[in-house]
């Protein structure tokens, strides 16, 4: 096994880099007026034409702001750390927790199935019944017409009824669904920490073990969110149970620990189609070619 922090060349066929840019200060240009037209989110990738379009498109720019704001909110933070929680941030939270009641509410079934339980498309079949009304607690009234559209992608955020799994793509929607919730301003800059460090890590404890994490899943992690608490539920050798964690662990600086995680969200599951096709888009994300970036925007090379 490689020393940590060892730079492990990249596989055959691996794709060539793409520019990702910093949208430096991209959300304060955008404005959502009061008579927009909201619409119900709709699954736009495919093929890797769409794809395409997808990481050259106006949803991608405005997620991956989204999440370097984000992560730019949780720099010097702990992560235990309370902060001030708005309104609206403890309506979410009393709505995770409403998730998590419906797992004791909803029993196991008798299955074959050798991962996961069908009990789980119960739970999801509610979440699914249930997320516009679950969205009227969070929606300021003179954004109501927003609900259909926050709800798709709320509704998406915690697993699939059909496959009983949950993972990435998952993780994904929640994040979709935080910058909605950003863009028609309820939730706000002083938000922005709390949403890392008690909504986003709320949303990972509500985790209904009636169904089995995708392939290479077990513990999906969002760039600046808290690592998973490994020793705690791993055992053996460290190098041979979490090796990317062992590799994270050689490197001097934080900093780029954060850099190179971001560029492996972005390659992992931002470029990757299995993940991504399952994203839907509405008007809040469109499916359209970036606006433009602005003068000062800066730029990093992402290796897929």
């Amino acid at each position: 096994m490689p020393p940590p922090g060892t730079v492990r060349p990249p596989p055959p066929g691996t794709p060539s880099p793409i520019s990702v840019p910093r949208l430096a200060n991209r959300r304060q240009t955008i404005s959502i007026p009061a008579d927009h037209v909201f619409t119900v989110p709709i699954k736009r990738i495919v093929d890797d034409a769409s794809l395409d379009l997808w990481l050259h498109s106006e949803a991608f720019a405005r997620l991956i702001e989204f999440m370097q704001t984000l992560n730019d909110a949780v720099r010097g933070v702990r992560n235990t750390a309370g902060g001030e929680v708005s309104e609206t941030v403890q309506k979410t939270l009393d709505v995770l927790q409403i998730l998590d009641g419906w797992i004791d509410e909803i029993p196991p079934l008798e299955s074959p199935q050798r991962f996961g339980n069908k009990a789980f498309r119960l739970w999801v079949q509610r979440l699914e019944e249930s997320s516009e009304s679950l969205m009227t607690s969070l929606v300021p009234s003179s954004r109501a017409s927003a609900i259909p559209e926050l709800a798709g992608y709320f509704a998406g955020a915690f697993g699939n009824g059909t496959r009983i799994d949950y993972g990435s793509g998952h993780e994904l929607s929640f994040l979709a669904w935080m910058c909605c919730m950003d863009l028609i301003d309820a939730f706000g800059p002083a938000d922005h920490c709390v949403l890392l460090t008690r909504v986003f890590a709320r949303r990972q404890t509500v985790s209904p073990l009636k169904c089995k994490p995708e392939p290479g899943n077990a513990h999906v992690i969002f760039p600046p969110c808290p690592l998973p608490s490994l020793p705690k539920v791993k055992n053996g050798p460290f190098h041979e149970h979490s090796p990317m964690l062992y590799d994270i662990s050689g490197v001097a600086q934080w900093a780029k620990v954060n850099t190179g995680m971001l560029k492996m969200y972005v390659a992992e599951v931002l470029r990757k189609l299995p993940v991504v096709q399952h994203l839907p888009f509405g008007s809040l994300l469109p499916f359209e070619e970036a606006h433009e970036m602005g003068p000062d925007a800066g730029d990093s090379t992402v290796q897929g």
